[in-house]
């Protein structure tokens, strides 16, 4: 029995935990593909090295996006996992946040994740086998902390994005969890 080579695009890749989640799935023999803004010289000597395709992109911009997902079915035909892990942090009071703050939180926690998700499952859902998409938050967005609450927020907000579609699109056969 042959085993198929799973691929799976990792947002955030470049550092932290995006990298060494997909550092952990290339050692598992995934192709891999990693999505970042940019990437150290080091960081993508050593992505590479483990056979991780680095992509420069914009995970707050759709089109960013879908040429992410694009790119994988080009060279792979099939997408088993996303993690949305792309994410930013805030540690401000709300009387020190502008809106331009707002945004920059809003469109990386969030809205890179919505994107993310409906640019995999248009995938995943065509696929026999569906697949898994995997949300990064933060026990933030289970208990909202009082030295962040612009981050809480966002963060709450993706964990209720992944409840819902995780329950609209479980008969598509596509596990949406969050970590």
């Amino acid at each position: 029995m042959t085993t198929q080579i799973k691929t799976v695009v990792v947002t955030g890749a470049a550092n932290g935990i995006g990298k060494a989640t997909a550092l952990r799935f290339a050692a598992q023999k995934y192709t891999v593909f990693g999505a970042d803004l940019q990437y150290s010289d080091e960081h993508r000597e050593t992505l590479e090295a483990a056979e991780v395709t680095c992509l420069t992109a914009d995970v707050r911009d759709v089109n960013s996006v879908e040429s992410i997902v694009q790119k994988a079915m080009e060279a792979t035909s099939q997408l088993d996992v996303l993690v949305n892990n792309a994410g930013m942090g805030m540690v401000k009071q709300i009387d020190d946040v502008s809106e331009a703050d707002w945004d920059v939180v809003m469109d990386t926690n969030l809205k890179a994740a919505f994107f993310g998700c409906k640019a995999a499952v248009s995938v995943m859902a065509q696929q026999p086998s569906g697949g898994s998409i995997i949300n990064v938050a933060s026990n933030a967005g289970i208990l909202p902390r009082s030295h962040d609450p612009v981050y809480s927020i966002s963060k709450m907000a993706l964990v209720g994005l992944t409840k819902s579609l995780a329950l609209c699109h479980s008969k598509d056969r596509i596990r949406i969890n969050c970590v």
